[in-house]
């Protein structure tokens, strides 16, 4: 490998790291919600999660 090759798979990774949800750890798909607690969440985890806190208490805390 060269060293530039080197360099765009390590920016691969870290941009496939920030595009991760901390949930699933799949890239976000559909888009990205940012929840007032400022957590990113794939869509459909959001719903389930909005789901939970009206449920069981708000969320991030």
């Amino acid at each position: 490998m060269t060293l530039s090759s080197l360099i765009v798979q390590d920016a691969m990774e870290a941009l496939a790291q920030v595009l991760s949800c901390p949930v699933c750890l799949e890239l976000f798909t559909p888009p990205v919600l940012v929840l007032s607690c400022t957590h990113n969440f794939c869509r459909k985890l959001r719903w389930e999660l909005v789901d939970r806190r009206e449920n069981q208490g708000t969320l991030g805390k």
